[in-house]
């Protein structure tokens, strides 16, 4: 009561000005962020302003110049619509808008629309009232023989396409001097005019600019009530000839001819098809060039993706036009046009109000300040929401009616309580004063449910549909109930969310159960949490676990689109976060705190119209597809305020992952900074983890018998002049990827060839995979697979085999197929056993890689056989948790096991993971910074190209800073004089400060201030990928306990670099005055020791591929 006393009477006593505001037909249009080439595209609400009425006319002035402004209206439903305007140019605006009701429609039928660079046609009944034919004007070229497969798609009622319906039409709906709208409505339809029970529906707005190249389109898409389409597909342009002969797209720039391979490229940014000068581009949502001439088509595709909903509203950019340049025109044009602006339509008197309300609120101090700043932010958001009465409410020193008011520390939070749910309003930092929660942010929980009988998908969420919900307020934060869902189907179904203040860390700590009782419905998937992000900032960014972590900054003004299934090397960790320095720190750590490393889809999608981001938690139920099973979130999802960066976020993660998480390893007397926890079981303490491994500097690896790789490994070992590990490939009989898991026979000469390398001074590791058994696993022959493997193999749910496909053959040419095996199974166990303990007993290698256990996701078994819940869960991680652990209790002790990539639940069963996939331009090391100590880090793919050079100096150079063990490269390196050169520095570097890397832990890297130009080298990942960065690498490792710190300055550049380092002790945790300083330059430079303040700047000055190394003692 006393919380709600003190927020009505700040409110109360900024009030100024009446309480009313007058309807009318003059708006006020604000417009923020416009490019300089001043087209503006943009939703907006008039119904606040006229009601339902879509046929209004416009004129607009700029203020408070008064220059007329070029605007069209294009009506939606409900009064929404959207508002084209050409404005004078870059910048900020305030546009006066005279709205007058016009009175009837004047749309008109669709035919021919005539733009300067191309003419579109409307006419053919083929195309149900989409475009069926675009002339090029400035060559001729006509194109009519593509068709648009837009469509939805389930995988028992088959696939229904909007051009098959026959009551189609296409209306000119908006006609004037920036361009001509055409709108298309559609029913999703088969060939014979069948339509699905939901009766899905869509709604086009073709925008075809008459000056420009430019064809901007939207879908509203709608069924009468919810169901989960495998597939929904927009704007898939499909011909079957060679209308267009090449392709491009992405960043970086891939680009290739169309060859009829049956290839598909994934692109994030853009693509473009092109045919000489001519060309068709799309952006604005993920796409796919599919290279199909001569089977399905080739196609340049937008949107792919499922829906469960009633509602979904896409939108896409097109480019048809000719240029010199097509490809550079599409892409410059993709970085232009369609970047969102932010507009908010409302009335002078409002915004008068509103501003007026922030001034008197900035002249406050203290928690006073904070809150009426924070009511300011509230009425803003409803202001652009178009709730006027709501933001009057606001002002006037009220919340609408059912909201809840929480706190946590500097967290503000806000609930709205419903007749049928609740709904997440603000998500507010206090102290910075900054709204965290964009305006279309998603329900808190979405639930996917299953009819066990007919399989089909509905769905359920916490914003509606609900007959009965409650909250009980408790001293540290809330419950919410739902029950009773107004569906009777449903019936039995009911969901809690309790949600935990903590104040001291900012945060707020939710658990979720969904109790099922239903005797025919089941719990399919679980989507919590979810959130929208609004732009926090100027330098706004998002942290996302692919790889070691990786960064994307401007994601709010641009399409951006990430999800993968965790555990997986490409999903790493269980974290996501956003933030922001600029104008002031803020951000969000969103993550999830599951101890077991559950199955869960994690993704990030933007949405740069509303200015978005949207960060999501996706499980798959235990038990799905059984009636009555019901879901429990494992651990907690934590939503606290970020003041930092990505470093920041590792260290908030590290601490609970040290405390909880169930893959950490214990901790010993050597290694104090490891963490105890509270284990399903230890593989051993850190102790027994073998320090050669853990001290190893560096990797080789090659593929063959012994005759040809063991020479070379010889002499790069000789090389370096220290330990070197060697990793082989194809050490047996039977070809690479074929007749797993049949490795043995080896290859004439491996025992030897193992103990003449270890007599070098060589670690030997080989090959095998531990997940997949070949279907024909011997030659062409089924030999043990239907008899032996079969019944471990993981399956779906028709009982069918999950098999995969890697590039290699039978004999016939026919594609290998490789069936996943279930790690829960005793056979799987056993056999992976059985390879390892013969490889370390009868040939004495050092370690054995075992593929893929930390690079692949899990795979949804349906076997009830196995013994483990069916598809979702944890039970994944614990089967291999239970083969790991019985394998390590079995080897000798001076052995090691390793795996490729990085997926964190495998952490306390494998002494190194191969990070070879390390390889995006905005990777950022969050993984070693919550790991160092735990694991080690080896390997990156060093490839060919025509930089390989500068890529291998990058490579290597982020590689020592990363904390990892360096290479994973081809002995023969050493025959580069060059390459051989820079590597064997940093190798040295590696060895000489291994104690850091073992025992210490990843500090926060330095920065550099000054000009330092970036280098750009093509690290062939997937074709060409381009990667820039800053020509000098910096990291940081620190030993807290032995009050040591050493930081490597790494320029990778052909020209020498000066810069400045302004150190500062607190990143580091030191709080003494004074720092012994000493720099190393050469291998034999012993430096000279310098006492200093331990707050500096110093001038640094570093040559051409050299490292630099500052070590601090204090």
């Amino acid at each position: 009561m006393k919380k709600r006393l003190f927020w009505f009477v700040i409110l109360w006593n900024l009030m100024e000005v009446s309480m009313s505001v007058a309807s009318t037909e003059e708006a006020l249009w604000i417009v923020r962020g416009v490019p300089s080439h001043g087209l503006v595209v943009s939703p907006v609400k008039l119904r606040p302003l006229i009601g339902r009425s879509g046929a209004v006319s416009l004129s607009a002035v700029t203020l408070p110049d008064k220059k007329p402004v070029p605007v069209q209206f294009v009506p939606g439903e409900d009064g929404e619509g959207v508002l084209v305007a050409q404005l004078p140019g870059a910048g900020d605006w305030k546009v006066r808008l005279q709205i007058s009701r016009r009175g009837a429609d004047i749309s008109k039928p669709a035919r021919a629309v005539s733009a300067e660079h191309y003419e579109m046609l409307f006419t053919d009944t083929r195309q149900a009232g989409y475009p069926s034919a675009i002339l090029y004007r400035a060559t001729g070229k006509r194109l009519d023989t593509f068709v648009w497969n837009d469509r939805v798609h389930h995988h028992s009622l088959g696939s229904f396409h909007l051009r098959f319906d026959p009551e189609a039409r296409a209306e000119v709906v908006s006609d004037g001097e920036i361009c001509t709208v055409v709108r298309v409505r559609a029913r999703y339809c088969q060939p014979d005019g069948k339509r699905p029970p939901s009766e899905p529906s869509a709604v086009y707005h073709w925008f075809l600019f008459r000056r420009l190249p430019l064809v901007y389109v939207t879908a509203q898409v709608q069924q009468k009530q919810p169901f989960a389409w495998d597939e929904f597909h927009f704007l898939e342009f499909n011909f079957p000839d060679t209308s267009f002969t090449r392709w491009a797209g992405g960043e970086p720039i891939r680009q290739q001819p169309l060859v009829a391979d049956g290839g598909t490229a994934r692109l994030d940014e853009w693509a473009v098809l092109t045919d000489g000068q001519d060309a068709i581009g799309m952006w604005g949502q993920p796409l796919l060039i599919h290279d199909g001439r001569g089977a399905y088509g080739t196609y340049l595709h937008s949107t792919w993706q499922g829906w469960d909903s009633t509602g979904l509203q896409v939108s896409t950019w097109l480019w048809i036009g000719t240029a010199k340049d097509p490809m550079n025109a599409v892409r410059q044009a993709s970085r232009s046009y369609g970047q969102p602006v932010s507009a908010v339509m409302t009335t002078p008197a409002l915004r008068q109000r509103i501003e007026a309300f922030r001034r008197k609120a900035s002249s406050l101090r203290g928690r006073e300040r904070q809150y009426a700043l924070w009511a300011a932010a509230l009425a803003e958001r409803l202001e652009a929401q178009g709730d006027f009465a709501g933001a009057e409410r606001v002002v006037s020193g009220q919340l609408p009616s059912g909201w809840h008011r929480f706190t946590a520390g500097e967290l503000g939070i806000l609930i709205e309580q419903t007749d049928e749910g609740f709904r997440l309003q603000s998500l507010y930092d206090l102290l910075r004063e900054r709204e965290l929660l964009a305006a279309d942010n998603p329900p808190l929980f979405t639930l996917s449910v299953r009819d066990a009988e007919t399989r089909d998908l509905l769905a359920l969420s916490a914003d509606k549909g609900w007959q009965k919900v409650s909250m009980q307020r408790r001293r540290d934060g809330f419950v919410l109930n739902w029950s009773q869902p107004r569906d009777a189907r449903f019936a039995g179904i009911r969901v809690t969310a309790q949600a935990h203040t903590d104040s001291r860390q900012h945060a707020l700590r939710w658990s979720l159960q969904v109790h099922n009782e239903s005797k025919r419905w089941s719990l399919w998937r679980v989507t919590f949490p979810q959130i929208a992000v609004a732009e926090p900032g100027d330098d706004a960014a998002v942290l996302f676990p692919r790889g070691p972590g990786e960064i994307q900054q401007g994601v709010w003004r641009r399409n951006f689109a990430y999800r993968s299934t965790y555990p997986n090397g490409w999903c790493s960790m269980q974290l996501l976060a956003v933030y922001a320095q600029r104008p002031r720190p803020t951000g969000l750590y969103f993550a999830l705190h599951d101890p077991m490393g559950s199955t869960k889809d994690i993704g990030v999608q933007s949405n740069p119209a509303g200015r978005s981001v949207r960060m999501i938690y996706e499980h798959p139920v235990p038990n799905m597809g059984k009636a009555g099973n019901s879901f429990a979130l494992g651990g907690q999802a934590v939503w606290q305020l970020l003041r930092g960066d990505w470093y920041d976020a590792a260290r908030v993660y590290r601490q609970w992952v040290m405390q909880e998480a169930r893959w950490y390893p214990r901790g010993n007397d050597t290694s104090p900074r490891l963490g105890s926890v509270s284990a399903w079981t230890a593989p051993r303490p850190l102790k027994t983890f073998r320090e050669w491994m853990r001290d190893l500097p560096a990797w080789s690896l090659a593929s063959g018998g012994a005759q040809e790789v063991v020479p070379p490994v010889e002499e790069f070992a000789k090389y370096c002049g220290v330990p070197v590990g060697f990793h082989w490939y194809y050490w047996h009989q039977i070809p690479f990827d074929n007749d797993y898991p049949h490795y043995f026979p080896v290859k004439e000469g491996f025992a030897d060839g193992v103990r003449r390398l270890k007599g070098a001074g060589v670690f030997v590791m080989p090959y095998i995979n531990g997940r997949l058994w070949d279907t024909r696993d011997k030659g062409m022959e089924d030999f043990q697979f239907s008899t032996v493997a079969r019944p471990a193999a993981t399956k779906d749910e028709n009982g069918n085999p999950y098999t995969e496909m890697y590039g290699s053959k039978e004999a016939d040419g026919s594609p290998v197929r490789l069936a996943v095996m279930c790690p829960a199974t005793e056979l799987w166990q056993n056999k992976v056993r059985e390879i390892v303990m013969r490889l370390f007993g009868e040939y004495g290698v050092n370690a054995v890689y075992i593929d893929q256990v930390a690079a692949a996701p899990p795979v949804l078994c349906f076997d009830a056989s196995h013994g483990h819940p069916l598809g979702g869960g944890h039970w994944w991680n614990e089967g291999y948790w239970r083969m790991l652990e019985r394998i390590r209790s079995e080897m000798p002790a001076d052995r090691a096991l390793t795996t490729e990539c990085n997926a964190e639940p495998f952490i306390a069963w494998f002494d190194g993971y191969l990070t070879w996939h390390w390889q995006h331009e905005r990777q950022v090391p969050v993984f070693p910074a919550v790991y160092s100590q735990a694991i080690q880090m080896f390997g990156r793919a060093y490839r060919g190209g025509n930089t390989k050079d500068l890529a291998l100096r990058m490579k290597a150079a982020q590689q020592l800073v990363f904390g990892e063990q360096i290479g994973w490269i081809d002995p023969n390196i050493v025959r580069e004089e060059d390459n051989a050169r820079f590597l064997r520095q940093i190798v040295r570097l590696r060895w000489r400060y291994r104690d850091f890397f073992t025992h210490g832990e990843m500090a926060r890297p330095p920065r550099l201030e000054g000009n330092i130009p970036t280098v750009r080298a093509d690290w062939q990942w997937e074709g060409e990928w381009w990667v820039s960065a800053p020509a000098v690498y910096t990291g940081a490792w620190s030993m807290p306990e032995k009050k040591r710190l050493v930081l490597f300055f790494v320029n990778v550049a052909d020209e020498p670099v000066s810069a400045t380092m302004r150190f500062n002790p607190s990143a580091y945790g030191i709080r003494a005055k004074q720092i012994r300083l000493i720099e190393k330059r050469e291998e034999s430079d012993a430096g000279e020791v310098r006492t200093v303040s331990s707050r500096f700047e110093r001038r640094l000055s570093i040559a051409p591929h050299q490292v630099v190394v500052w070590e601090v003692a204090w």
